[in-house]
């Protein structure tokens, strides 16, 4: 329905203003490995990402790839993962009927609970509530 499609629209709106400062993570005015990690974040964000991969992609120590990415970003790595994770549940739940289990294991989270304990913390109401709100507009 057009209602839905319109608060998808908007929570993908919010999600993105939510999760990323665009001053911060613009990643056209960043250097190139910052480019390439975000771009290995957004294509493999629902796998386990840890900073030691991501660090050895960009050629960096741990230590200093999360300085240096905290640097750039405005957060954590594990942050802006988290962020982003949430960001495509948000979506799927009010774009989709999957199951909030396979919505959260598909968006890289270990269980439902764990997935629902972080999606409150992030957007301030849980994933049913955000899906039922999103099935009444």
């Amino acid at each position: 329905s057009t209602g839905r499609r319109r608060l998808a629209a908007l929570c993908d709106g919010i999600a993105r203003g939510a999760f990323t400062r665009s001053e911060d993570v613009s990643p056209t005015e960043k250097d190139p490995r910052f480019r390439a990690v975000l771009k290995v974040i957004d294509d493999d964000f629902a796998r386990p990402l840890k900073n030691a991969d991501l660090a050895r992609g960009a050629k960096m120590s741990v230590e200093g790839f999360v300085r240096w990415f905290r640097a750039e970003a405005g957060i954590s790595p594990r942050a802006y993962v988290i962020r982003r994770r949430i960001r495509d549940a948000s979506v799927r739940l009010a774009y989709t009927n999957d199951s909030i289990e396979s919505i959260a294991e598909e968006s890289g989270f270990p269980n439902r609970h764990y997935f629902t304990r972080t999606f409150v913390k992030h957007l301030g109401i849980g994933p049913a509530t955000f899906r039922n709100q999103a099935l009444t507009d």
